[in-house]
């Protein structure tokens, strides 16, 4: 990841969409962060001669002593590539993204569980 400013980032990542997987450099920016409750990012960048946009955020709230975490995300993948992944995208998306979500809700039970009995002390996670 670079940094090129307060909101602006780029990342090189490995998308993988059935059997077409290739690195992309995503261009990245935060487009919406009313913290500690919301954060939105888009991005943009080309994979396999095919243009890649994409919006992702998230709403954090509290709910009965634990965290509710909702998302939403979009993406709009364009050229010859959209015939060979298409359906394939939303598919596989939400598959990562939940395996996601779930090991960050094992990283945070285990956080708690390890820190029972004495103060909690969770990493300083940025978003």
């Amino acid at each position: 990841m670079t940094m090129q400013d307060a909101t602006h980032f780029t990342i090189r990542t490995l998308l993988d969409i059935g059997r077409i997987n290739g690195r992309i450099n995503l261009s990245m920016e935060l487009s919406e962060a009313s913290r500690p409750h919301r954060v939105g990012y888009r991005g943009h960048g080309v994979i396999a001669g095919s243009p890649l946009q994409f919006e992702l955020g998230f709403r954090i709230t509290p709910v009965d002593g634990m965290t509710e975490i909702q998302w939403h995300g979009e993406v709009r993948l364009n050229g010859s590539l959209i015939f060979l992944a298409g359906d394939l995208l939303d598919t596989m998306s939400r598959h990562n993204f939940g395996r996601m979500a779930d090991s960050l809700q094992r990283t945070l039970r285990r956080l708690s569980l390890s820190s029972a009995g004495g103060e909690t002390s969770l990493p300083d996670f940025e978003i």
